[in-house]
């Protein structure tokens, strides 16, 4: 087969297209551009688009699970401090289907879980050096937080937060 990804990506634009073009292209100018890179990766595996603004409701919609990782940090900035930097998760409010989600960063926001239902949450960061602010967190629902690796004292209020298992 010549090309199969791209023949898969445009079918699968076709079998969508009528609920595509329902649905709105959020303004994503006031987010983080690294933020929007990322996402815009994500949703190229799954809908052949040639840039951010492309981006439709539909497609944040489709975004299930999330890993923030140090290709969503920027493998440069990475390798030059060697940390993660603080990440602006405010465009994960957009993606109301969210079920899944990990990070390997500290985030600007913890309260945008607020109104999500997760099966799973996982927080994860080995770092001696990086501030942790969970001051703000606040996840609607999740069945599962689960907190690792953590080489320094954290201080973790859930009382705005319905978990059902922690583990740590």
């Amino acid at each position: 087969l010549e090309e199969p990804g791209r023949r898969y990506l445009e079918e699968r634009n076709q079998a969508a297209a009528a609920e595509i073009a329902a649905s709105e292209k959020p303004d994503l100018s006031g987010y983080d551009p690294q933020m929007v890179d990322f996402v815009y990766r994500i949703v190229r595996t799954h809908r052949n688009i040639s840039g951010p603004e492309e981006i439709t409701t539909w497609d944040l919609g489709q975004i299930t699970s999330l890993t923030l990782d140090y290709l969503a940090a920027g493998t440069e900035y990475f390798q030059e401090h060697g940390e993660y930097p603080v990440l602006d998760s405010g465009i994960l409010r957009l993606m109301p289907n969210l079920r899944s989600f990990t990070s390997y960063c500290p985030l600007s926001d913890y309260s945008v879980f607020e109104g999500m239902d997760l099966e799973t949450m996982t927080l994860s960061l080995e770092s001696e050096e990086a501030v942790l602010d969970f001051s703000n967190l606040c996840i609607g629902h999740t069945k599962r937080l689960n907190i690792e690796n953590f080489r320094q004292d954290i201080a973790l209020d859930l009382s705005h937060s319905k978990v059902d298992t922690l583990s740590f």
